[in-house]
């Protein structure tokens, strides 16, 4: 089991486990983030259907409140690295913009977060950094809707409605409430090691090779049968 890892098991292809707490504190450095900072991480490019405009937004209305938050973004592209410029200074002093960074520095800037958030909009696709997000050890915002949903629960995370005053409510209770988000943390690692681990992946292998292996063998003809119907058909031409 590798330090600093959630579980042994944890395989999922786009993250290799984190690296250690010495590499941590030299980002949280370069990020310029102080020991107080409560820090919410997004990992992600910056499409609109992302909702990181919802985020900024978001954040801007909670800071106002708690002047420990600090938002680490990681994916900004192109243009769309633009929208923190359209924020008051005060707000963009207290938000990180990294481009994206190659896979296996993922999991370092999980670690860093107090907490992880996937603001994504209504879609029917499942954000891969979920399933990453779920395996980090850290508590989780999403919003509500088939594309977290039911893969995220109350029991595993924050669920908020997708507009900037629900998602500004959700930072705030992640923030004021460390007890309840260790909860929730433990809640979705604990999920991630039952169905996203080494062991669960080659249970599921085996019983979709065998399911598809059975409903072969149902609808095949058997070798007699293919003997018989070959037969005929050498007659039916003789004749």
């Amino acid at each position: 089991e590798a330090a600093g890892t959630a579980f042994s098991e944890w395989r999922f292809p786009f993250v290799e486990p984190a690296g250690d707490a010495r590499a941590v504190a030299n980002l949280r450095r370069s990020l310029d983030i102080e020991p107080d900072d409560w820090v919410l991480v997004y990992t992600g490019n910056f499409a609109s259907y992302q909702g990181v405009d919802t985020l900024f937004e978001a954040f801007g209305r909670a800071l106002r409140s708690d002047a420990r938050l600090l938002l680490v973004c990681v994916g900004a592209t192109g243009d769309r690295a633009g929208l923190a410029g359209k924020l008051d200074a005060a707000v963009a002093r207290r938000i990180r913009l990294v481009p994206r960074r190659p896979s296996h520095e993922v999991p370092l800037y999980l670690a860093l977060a107090d907490c992880l958030v996937s603001p994504r909009r209504a879609t029917d696709n499942v954000p891969l950094k979920v399933f990453d997000y779920m395996g980090s050890g850290k508590p989780i915002i999403a919003t509500k809707g088939r594309a977290h949903e039911p893969l995220l629960t109350p029991e595993r995370a924050v669920l908020c409605d997708g507009n900037p005053d629900a998602l500004r409510e959700a930072i705030l209770y992640a923030a004021a409430n460390p007890t309840r988000m260790a909860d929730l943390a433990q809640g979705a690692g604990d999920y991630a090691r039952r169905h996203f681990g080494w062991q669960p992946f080659v249970e599921f292998i085996r019983t979709t090779y065998a399911a598809v292996i059975d409903r072969t063998r149902a609808s095949a003809p058997c070798e007699g049968d293919r003997a018989i119907q070959s037969r005929e058909r050498l007659l039916a031409s003789k004749d």
